[in-house]
């Protein structure tokens, strides 16, 4: 008679697939996180390119600039109560207060050329900053401040910062409901500051150049130190070596330790998608693309050096003039807030900029 036997996994065998499966693992984890992100960076690339497509829509329809808050809310319908007193028809005196991130994009959500949800992109780093989710597109008395809210041009309680003193957080919206507003912000992307008019000219207009970035993801802070572990600038002269090293000491959070360095690449450097004045978009490994360059005039009288354009930094010696800042063209990239309490004017804005890392808005 035979007899059937049944032969199993031994411990020993058991252990070893085991050892096999969690070595696969390892193997492919890491493969497919990488392949994650970088779909995520694709997308987040293409998201870029529908918001400044929307930019372009917007502009062809108003003299070929893009969204400009305080051209749109000149009277103060949107937001005008905390600015200014006076009759209904008056010119808000004060309206270039309004130019922050949110406003800026909650027009053309308003318009809806655009979706809170491309406003964030899929590598977002800081839990601050999430999609608004109860976006009104036809804002109330209530929600809104504004001498007539059925004239209103934008929902004030987007929110472009996490910043504790982003003015639309910050109480300066007159009569907000601030149960409506997000514990964090609204918007992923650093852009075009508009405070002053050169800028305005050649970045934030139809002028569809392939070398004039607009928008990116956003940046850290770098030090103009010729060695890593110095102080941040926002403003300031190109390294004597050409080289930007991130911030350091009481800066870390803001440079070489920012949330901004997770958006695509490495860690220890900023890489991330840009997207340019034709609306094309290039995923930048550095700070300093090959093709954003501007003229450094500070060198030797008459000469003129053509310089790599750090995206976030306002390069002082691209006129020789620190306090020139007015008339500099050079590229710059950030996220702005607006405190109405920062002694703001028209030819300074003293503390606009909010950057990963810091809570409060930074100072230029």
């Amino acid at each position: 008679m035979t007899r059937n036997t049944r032969k199993g996994f031994t411990l020993i065998e058991l252990l070893v697939v085991i050892s096999i499966i969690a070595l696969l693992i390892g193997i492919l984890l890491p493969a497919l996180q990488r392949a994650k992100k970088n779909a995520n960076a694709l997308k987040d690339g293409t998201q870029l390119k529908q918001i400044h497509l929307a930019m372009t829509t917007y502009a062809t329809s108003n003299g070929d600039r893009y969204p400009i808050p305080e051209s749109i809310d000149r009277q103060g319908y949107t937001e005008g109560a905390p600015l200014f007193e006076g009759m209904p028809g008056d010119i808000d005196e004060e309206r270039y207060r309004k130019n922050r991130t949110g406003a800026i994009f909650s027009i053309l959500v308003f318009n809806a050329t655009i979706v809170p949800d491309i406003c964030i992109s899929p590598n977002e780093p800081n839990g601050g900053i999430e999609s608004d989710g109860d976006y009104h597109y036809a804002p109330t008395e209530g929600d809104q401040t504004g001498v007539n809210s059925g004239l209103a041009s934008w929902d004030p309680s987007f929110v472009g910062t996490p910043a504790t003193d982003d003015a639309a957080r910050d109480g300066f919206v007159d009569d907000l409901d601030e149960s409506i507003l997000p514990s964090g912000g609204n918007f992923s992307y650093a852009h075009t500051p508009l405070d002053f008019a050169s800028r305005q000219s050649r970045f934030w207009s139809n002028r569809f150049r392939a070398a004039d970035p607009v928008m990116s993801n956003r940046g850290p802070v770098f030090t103009d130190q010729s060695s890593p572990g110095g102080a941040g600038v926002q403003v300031g002269d190109t390294p004597t070596n050409g080289t930007w090293f991130l911030a350091g000491g009481a800066d870390t959070l803001l440079g070489e330790q920012s949330d901004a360095l997770s958006f695509a690449g490495p860690t220890n450097s900023w890489a991330g998608n840009v997207v340019y004045g034709d609306n094309h978009v290039s995923l930048e490994n550095a700070a300093q693309p090959e093709s954003v360059t501007f003229t450094d005039f500070s060198t030797t009288p008459g000469e003129r050096l053509s310089v790599l354009d750090n995206l976030f930094v306002d390069e002082s010696n691209e006129n020789g003039d620190a306090a020139a800042v007015a008339s500099r063209r050079n590229a710059y990239l950030r996220m702005y807030g607006i405190d109405y309490l920062a002694g703001l004017d028209e030819t300074s804005w003293l503390e606009p900029i909010w950057i990963d890392g810091n809570e409060e808005l930074g100072e230029r």
